[in-house]
């Protein structure tokens, strides 16, 4: 309101006015709702299932906000630095946005409600640095005592891994394998890219083609594997080829017949099986399953 305005005298409360009683809660809200445990949740679902038909539009679809944690803006920078897309003008509220999310303990998490951990905090970490966040500044050094504490950058998950490799601050070597030809697997099969869910295969088939290409794009200012980018949030930066699987004997006599076991055998198995397509294999069946990946890409996408 402008100090020019006038405000009419109906909309003006006396001094001299009692206050108006606060209403009573409802007897039916959650703080008045006695009983069991099992009550309670009955109630409290059967108020989630009233709120969600009282927001229902006419036509039966209902909106919301999709939120994510800071992976997924984090990895926004990533894209816009291997394309070298223009992020001046975002620069400013893509900082913020990281830094407000970032937790007392310098992390960030998977979600608001969850603790941080150290692969959620290495990737917008190396967004920050990307965006030009100075590493000294206390935000990072918070960030990096975080990581530190909780066993370094050597904990950090497969993802972060495939992220940090594309710019040549992880060895692709130490990747697990996804190999291309896995999009021939016919859809018969018990384990194909159907056997996935929607957004983990709208994930993994591009990854395909990643995977074989293992490129790696320079970081800011033409520096790919810079000390002063991520070395000093590793515990043993000299030591980056870390094994993201126990020998699948270890695993079978420590955890027996088991998913765990399953993957790490098939992943050998796999590793074995990349290092004969770069050697005997026909290179002309990594050429067929990439450019079925890359058709089944802008098919989907």
């Amino acid at each position: 309101m402008n100090r020019t305005d006038t405000v009419p005298a109906t909309e003006i409360t006396p001094a001299t006015e009692k206050p108006k009683r606060q209403k009573k809660a409802p007897k039916n809200t959650p703080e008045n709702v006695g009983g069991s445990l099992l009550d309670r949740a009955l109630h409290a679902s059967a108020q989630a299932r009233n709120y969600l038909f009282q927001i229902q539009k006419p036509d039966g679809h209902w909106v919301g906000e999709l939120e994510s944690n800071c992976t997924i803006t984090a990895e926004y920078v990533f894209m816009c630095q291997i394309l070298g897309l223009d992020l001046s003008k975002k620069r400013a509220q893509i900082e913020r946005y990281l830094l407000t999310h970032q937790k007392t303990d310098g992390s960030w998490g998977v979600a608001k409600n969850h603790a941080g951990d150290v692969s959620t905090t290495g990737e917008t970490y190396l967004a920050l640095r990307i965006l030009g966040v100075d590493q000294d500044c206390a935000a990072l050094k918070r960030a990096t005592s975080y990581i530190l504490a909780n066993g370094g950058l050597e904990q950090m998950r497969i993802f972060t891994r495939i992220n940090f490799a594309m710019f040549g601050l992880f060895p692709w070597d130490a990747v697990p394998v996804i190999p291309p030809e896995f999009i021939l697997v016919p859809p018969q099969s018990p384990i194909n890219i159907y056997s996935l869910s929607s957004w983990a295969r709208g994930t993994m088939v591009p990854l395909f083609i990643i995977f074989h290409h293992k490129p790696v794009y320079a970081l800011p200012n033409g520096l790919s594997d810079e000390n002063d980018f991520l070395d000093h949030l590793w515990l043993n930066p000299r030591d980056k080829h870390l094994p993201y699987r126990a020998p699948a004997l270890g695993v079978l006599l420590y955890s027996g017949v088991s998913w765990r076991s399953f993957f790490t055998g098939a992943d050998m198995l796999l590793q074995g099986l990349e290092k004969l397509q770069s050697k005997r294999l026909p290179k002309k069946l990594r050429e067929f399953a990439v450019k079925k990946c890359e058709q089944w890409v802008l098919e989907h996408q």
